[in-house]
């Protein structure tokens, strides 16, 4: 993800080794180019992440340009990017995002309700517990996070062995094969 303006810079990405593209700003602001890629790559590559912020009780607005512009409601958004055929969504609440004081799981929670297809959601991450309450209450395809990957010594390790001895569906993951390897 990240600058994707049109369907050569897919090609790009992909023939570099990426398996799915994430797009933002232009999911919203150019459907037909959604539409293309859909259609061109199929809707298992194409994911559109939305960042979002609370509004009022039960309303959340899309901003896309790194945050610099308001781009309609978010469950309305998500509803049109499903129709576009994209494959996946990735939810981002603003509001939590970077905070480290737990996911925005009304929003998650509304967003996986709307739409028929996997939804991520991310954003607020502080805990490895924050995972679990979020697949508990709002049952997404995945969850994500940032800062506490950058934040934490073995954080992947960490997340996969809280959310395994938690009864999660993770693979258990072995930390001697992690430093042996280097895979982290």
């Amino acid at each position: 993800g990240g600058g994707i303006k049109n369907i050569g810079d897919i090609e790009n990405r992909l023939s570099a080794g990426a398996d799915k593209v994430t797009i933002n700003s232009q999911a919203l602001k150019n459907k037909i180019f959604i539409q293309e890629a859909v259609k061109k790559f199929g809707s298992q590559c194409i994911v559109a992440s939305l960042d979002s912020k609370k509004v009022s009780k039960n309303k959340w607005i899309t901003f896309i340009n790194c945050g610099r512009e308001e781009f309609g409601d978010t469950i309305q958004n998500v509803k049109i990017l499903e129709d576009l055929g994209v494959g996946e969504l990735l939810i981002n609440s603003i509001d939590k995002d970077g905070k480290a004081q737990g996911m925005d799981n009304e929003l998650n929670l509304l967003a996986v309700n709307s739409v028929k297809i996997p939804v991520v959601c991310m954003g607020g991450v502080g805990k490895w517990s924050d995972f679990a309450e979020c697949i508990n209450v709002c049952n997404p395809s995945g969850v994500a996070a940032a800062n506490i990957f950058q934040h934490s010594e073995n954080s992947v390790y960490k997340a996969h062995k809280y959310l395994f001895e938690n009864n999660y569906n993770v693979r258990k993951f072995n930390i001697e094969t992690i430093i042996k390897t280097g895979d982290e």
